[in-house]
């Protein structure tokens, strides 16, 4: 399954210390409707800030600059390695340390979860539902992904008219 998600930016800042800039977006997921991809077990909005040296900053291409920082923050944030438990023929994972981080649509891949399987739904703090049943009865460790995720980040390039990189 693919989701076309795109990046709705709410704000941008940039903290100057003396050999350091801080960069911070603040930002949220929506669909092909524009409506926020969000459920219930998730804040909605994503804040990050990447500190780097004011001399790795570039002096063009701010969008692609940002574009690739954003898309780093997004793997870091939805990728994850975690441990459940799954039963033959029911959809359920249970037994997760933390759910806070997992949303709809995410790709789950493990031993015992078909292939393309995505997470249909969160059912509480430790458990979630899946688009098909297991195939096996065991404890897994297994990863959820932002693969197959289109995300746009249209957005940036507005985003970067409005900071005067250069004078930093």
């Amino acid at each position: 399954m693919t989701t076309n998600l795109f990046y709705k930016y709410v704000d941008f800042t940039l903290s100057n210390i003396p050999n350091d800039v801080t960069l911070t977006l603040s930002s949220y997921l929506v669909d092909s409707d524009n409506f926020p991809f969000i459920d219930s077990n998730t804040e909605g909005l994503d804040t990050f800030s990447v500190e780097t040296l004011r001399s790795s900053l570039p002096t063009t291409a701010y969008d692609q600059f940002l574009t690739k920082i954003a898309a780093n923050a997004i793997r870091s944030k939805y990728n994850k390695s975690l441990a459940g438990n799954i039963i033959l023929g029911s959809n359920i994972v249970s037994g997760i340390s933390d759910t806070s981080d997992i949303i709809p649509g995410q790709l789950i891949k493990a031993d015992g979860i078909p292939v393309g399987t995505t997470v249909q739904s969160i059912k509480d703090g430790t458990s979630l539902r899946m688009s098909v049943n297991a195939t096996a009865t065991s404890s897994i460790s297994f990863a959820v992904s932002v693969n197959g995720w289109n995300i746009s980040y249209a957005e940036i390039t507005a985003l970067t008219s409005l900071v005067d990189f250069s004078a930093i």
